[in-house]
């Protein structure tokens, strides 16, 4: 639906409306329109709000982007900064998108098992599928792919990362941005993606994997030299497959905060590495923590660091910083220049116009009938399927075998552990099947044994026992939660957490044919030298199988 539907105000014959021209002659035309308040606008990411507050607080500026909203408040919005905004600028919308579940979409494997396939085409198949569904869900953002090399399992967000080897990830990383924004190729300013496809935000620059100690926002221990060879690698990938956003990370890259790094992002990533005109997205509040870092004064001197660092967006998550106050008291104090955040804007506007904002600004409801599938959910469960990694092997496949003889054990196997196999970054996709969910038909014994999240049970132990000793066949599913592996979810121990350990080396040994499942986004480690994995006849990783 065209925009001049919506904004009568503007002028159809304004220059920055017509599609048939170049995105860069577009933002050239309209840039200088803007006065420091609908700039500073322009530098906006919000999360969370209602219609209605959103609607009060940028109708009449406009805003730079918001977290995906339902596809009425979307439009709503739209529809209200359109019209009440001078020039008629859409906001742009994003989702995670990390691995589906985009308003009702199919929720595919986390990255860690999609980086488990190998396969190069599967992955472009699934992230083209995640593009549409973000599309149809309102979104012309998706903050995916999550290229970061996590290198210590002991990291909580090691589940996000596709692989930690530079060279695999690099390969991926072409992949999934080629699904996510089609076959264009450079960040080059001229070019437009797909009405299907949306504009890949790649996290986080640079070496967030790297963090000391496995520790979330730890800072990256890596020399110049080694950040070149081994973190810079994805992205430079990313540059030239024309990845469009970045969010920096959330630590110090060689002593200096990533959201203040003028030197990584500006020199070296959209100089040297030609990434250009891409924009950048700060993580939650991360230009109001450069105060924390101590590296600047007041809340217009970290506004100031982090536009003249290369942020272009401020994401808001209750500790607002690129405001109009604080933009203009920067610019009055001389810490900054108009010209420094016009240039700041001209890459958000570049996104926006790039990805057909100014021409669809709006979503089509009824287009979410053809959310999930059967042909998306085959493609999930193929993606699941080639992602597993059979790590040790004595009985399966299973035959069709009397599922009455069979125990089922382990709290992450029950209808309460959707969550875990569903993993983390869905925004709000369809409920996944569990174990116990796929079995309920088949007359299957079940005892929950342990959790991941809470200490060993004797009983709740005991009564698998009994139940393992009955039984010719035992599946017995461990390993993470999401409150044992996710942001924020850092561990010093990787042996399977709660009582799980402890039920495994109570039933191991009196179990006739033991397969453990681990459900995890992370390695796993059995105690002591993995000892009690020599009563196990066969070992099954699926990590988070969607």
């Amino acid at each position: 639906m065209s925009i001049l539907l919506w904004a009568g105000v503007v002028a159809a014959t304004a220059p920055w409306m017509d599609p048939r021209l170049p995105v860069e002659q577009r933002v050239n035309a309209l840039l200088p329109k803007l006065n420091l308040e609908e700039l500073s606008a322009q530098l906006v990411a919000i999360e969370g709000g209602s219609p209605a507050s959103i609607i009060q607080k940028y109708r009449n500026t406009s805003f730079g982007s918001l977290s995906g909203e339902t596809i009425d408040g979307h439009n709503e919005i739209q529809k209200a900064v359109i019209n009440g905004s001078r020039w008629g600028i859409p906001g742009a919308f994003f989702h995670e998108s990390l691995h589906g579940g985009c308003g009702g979409g199919t929720v595919f494997p986390m990255p860690l098992t999609l980086g488990s396939t190998f396969n190069n085409t599967l992955l472009e198949e699934v992230y083209s599928t995640i593009a549409r569904d973000t599309r149809i869900g309102g979104a012309n953002i998706a903050f995916s792919p999550v290229i970061n090399l996590f290198t210590d399992p002991r990291y909580g967000r090691f589940q996000e990362g596709l692989s930690p080897d530079p060279s695999l990830t690099s390969l991926y990383t072409v992949s999934v941005v080629k699904g996510l924004q089609g076959s264009v190729v450079g960040v080059n300013s001229s070019s437009y993606i797909p009405q299907d496809k949306v504009a890949s935000l790649a996290k986080h620059f640079v070496g967030y994997g790297g963090a000391a100690g496995g520790l979330s926002a730890a800072r990256l221990e890596a020399g110049e030299r080694e950040i070149r060879d081994v973190y810079l690698r994805p992205w430079r990938t990313f540059a030239e497959a024309g990845g469009k956003g970045a969010m920096p990370s959330h630590q110090t890259v060689l002593d200096v905060p990533m959201h203040a790094n003028s030197y990584m992002t500006n020199t070296v990533f959209r100089n040297q590495l030609k990434w250009g005109n891409g924009w950048t997205i700060s993580d939650c509040n991360d230009i109001n923590v450069l105060m924390q870092f101590r590296v600047a004064r007041n809340i217009s001197e970290a506004a100031a660091l982090g536009i003249k660092g290369g942020v272009d967006q401020d994401l808001q998550c209750g500790r607002d910083t690129y405001t109009y106050e604080n933009i203009k008291a920067a610019v009055d104090s001389g810490l900054l220049t108009i010209d420094d955040v016009r240039e700041n804007v001209r890459r958000v506007l570049t996104m926006k116009f790039s990805t057909g904002l100014f021409e669809n600004p709006m979503s089509d409801p009824n287009a979410t009938k053809s959310l999930d599938s059967p042909k998306d959910r085959a493609l999930a469960r193929q993606a699941s399927r080639e992602g597993s990694v059979l790590l040790k092997n004595g009985v399966l496949p299973l035959k069709n075998s009397d599922w009455s003889k069979t125990a089922v054990i382990g709290w992450l196997a029950s209808s309460n552990a959707s969550s875990s196999w569903e993993g983390a970054y869905t925004s709000g996709g369809v409920p996944v099947v569990t174990l116990m969910d796929a079995l309920k038909n088949d007359n299957v014994k079940y005892s929950v044994g342990a959790t991941p999240d809470s200490p060993a049970n004797d009983k709740d132990i005991k009564d698998a026992v009994e139940l393992v000793k009955s039984s010719e066949q035992t599946i017995l599913v461990v390993g993470d939660s999401l409150k044992t592996c996710g942001e924020w979810i850092d561990r010093s121990n990787l042996d399977l957490p709660g009582g799980q350990l402890e039920l495994l080396e109570a039933v191991a040994p009196v179990a006739k044919n033991l397969i453990v499942v681990v459900i995890s986004g992370r390695p796993a480690t059995f105690g002591m030298e993995n000892a009690v994995l020599s009563n196990v006849s066969s070992l099954l990783w699926i990590g988070r199988p969607g």
